[in-house]
């Protein structure tokens, strides 16, 4: 097969396994079916594979959105090119590390930086700032189950989140407040 052909068929070439090493590294192609364009070289991806640690990451690095079809291609990619992965970290790798630049939550208090009630309720039980249970009712379990819990604006406006304007109630409760839900 002359040089150019075989060129032009692996840039054409399907990656879904049709594609093996010849001698000097470059894919070969088996057949030719599918038809999905290499938008990458061997020595791209395993630069960008080397230093990443994860397949998120990756795909980050060469301007792709982190979805499923993209993953998959990433995973063609690296075993059509046998580049070693072993250095990847694996799924939540990060999820116990709280940034190191966790703002102090006397700001979200303050009104200082804008916060979501759910986040900012979350970040108010993660500090023990108030106990899981409704400050209403005093429920604390339902069913054998942690009660769910929201955040209350006792002035019913949700962008004040003094300390003092807030309660952590049940929905049950939280529904028969007069201003639920920007209900006045």
């Amino acid at each position: 097969m002359s040089t150019n052909l075989r060129n032009r068929l692996c840039e054409f070439a399907q990656i879904r396994g049709n594609l093996t090493d010849n001698a000097d590294g470059n894919p070969e192609p088996r057949f030719t079916e599918g038809i999905l364009k290499l938008k990458y070289c061997k020595s791209e991806i395993a630069d960008v594979v080397n230093n990443s640690r994860s397949k998120r990451e990756c795909l980050i690095k060469l301007n792709l959105k982190p979805y499923g079809g993209n993953y998959r291609v990433l995973d063609k990619y690296i075993n059509l090119y046998h580049i070693d992965t072993s250095h990847f970290l694996g799924q939540g790798w990060n999820v116990n590390n709280t940034p190191a630049d966790v703002k102090p939550i006397e700001k979200y208090f303050n009104n200082e930086i804008p916060i979501n009630s759910y986040k900012l309720k979350k970040r108010i039980l993660r500090d023990k700032l108030k106990p899981l249970k409704c400050e209403a009712c005093g429920l604390e379990k339902w069913n054998g189950v942690d009660i769910p819990l929201e955040l209350h604006h006792i002035n019913g406006d949700n962008k004040d989140n003094s300390f003092e304007n807030l309660k952590l109630l049940c929905p049950n409760c939280h529904a028969l407040t007069d201003n639920y839900r920007n209900r006045k």
